[in-house]
């Protein structure tokens, strides 16, 4: 067995096993949706089902694995996500302790050409130097002394996109 197989057994244990830590009391069909998505957006580096399935590398076609998954999206209830939020939530505050640093990088995702998103506002795009239409991104990341990897913030998820075109906009970090 030549050292990729091993790495490529040793992601999708270390995928299954962080899937079932988060899926707490969620259905088994929902658990294999959550574990197969995140297994073929970490093999094939992309969010399209299309590329997840390639990745999956059933033995039925790839018409069939991508109406599968998207039917599994389509009956995911916003309770199961919440769970999954939860599940998450209690997983880092888990590993958290007095010397965690947090890494709070603000950015942006510029949209030029769109006329007809909600909300777009002007944000700073350090890319070409001026303002553009787009949205603003916070993200946030833990580093502790005892995980190998950061831990991803978790903020629970809004109604709306958030913008800064919207009324009572405001930025809250809390520490």
């Amino acid at each position: 067995m030549n050292q990729y197989t091993r790495l490529a057994w040793r992601l999708k244990r270390e995928i299954l096993r962080y899937s079932q830590k988060i899926c707490v009391g969620v259905g088994r069909p929902e658990q294999k949706l959550v574990s197969n998505l995140l297994y073929g957006i970490a093999e094939s580096g992309s969010c399209h089902l299309s590329k997840i399935g390639r990745a999956l590398k059933e033995k039925i076609t790839l018409k069939k694995t991508i109406e599968r998954l998207s039917r599994g999206l389509r009956d995911f209830s916003a309770e199961d996500g919440q769970r999954l939020l939860n599940n998450q939530a209690q997983r880092v505050s888990e590993e958290v302790d007095n010397r965690t640093v947090y890494v709070i990088d603000g950015s942006d995702v510029t949209k030029p050409y769109s006329e007809k998103l909600e909300s777009l506002a002007l944000v700073w795009d350090g890319s070409t130097g001026g303002g553009e239409k787009g949205y603003s991104t916070l993200e946030i990341v833990a580093l502790t002394a005892t995980s190998k990897s950061p831990l991803p913030g978790c903020i629970p998820p809004r109604k709306k996109t958030l913008s800064a075109r919207m009324r009572r906009f405001c930025v809250v970090c809390v520490i």
